[in-house]
């Protein structure tokens, strides 16, 4: 009966400390260049259930996933040098949040045929979500 009180108090430490890691996520940042939009970090949002470190890719945009609006844009799919492919899911609150100029160039940024560099977080239980935090262009 001596540990139930220990266990509550381990229990409450480690939901505040959960909650305190939650707190609201850095804004995106878009740099742009003299052929427009070259860079998007921050752009995965809530990565708590994410691993640690971003796991790099590099390839060639050959699709685009649009939400049900047909206008968001949530994912690419890239093909690697090996002809593997790879779905990254883009987080659009986030995309939200960037500031006009980079969402109305995200769309030839993130175009089919774009060759890029893409930094991803592994998400949820078995890691099988993948958000991509970083985008560069090649």
């Amino acid at each position: 009966m001596k540990t139930l009180p220990f266990f509550i108090l381990m229990l409450s430490i480690v939901f505040t400390t959960n909650v305190i890691a939650q707190d609201e996520s850095k804004p995106p940042t878009a740099i742009f260049g003299r052929s427009g939009l070259v860079e998007l970090s921050n752009m995965a949002g809530d990565l708590s259930d994410c691993a640690k470190a971003p796991r790099p890719y590099t390839g060639t945009i050959v699709q685009r996933k649009f939400d049900d609006d047909e206008i968001t844009l949530i994912g690419i799919i890239i093909r690697d040098s090996k002809d593997e492919r790879t779905f990254l899911n883009l987080d659009s609150d986030q995309i939200s949040r960037l500031d006009r100029a980079a969402r109305s160039n995200l769309s030839s940024f993130l175009g089919k045929g774009k060759r890029i560099r893409a930094w991803a977080y592994m998400c949820g239980v078995s890691g099988g979500v993948q958000f991509a935090s970083r985008v560069k262009a090649l």
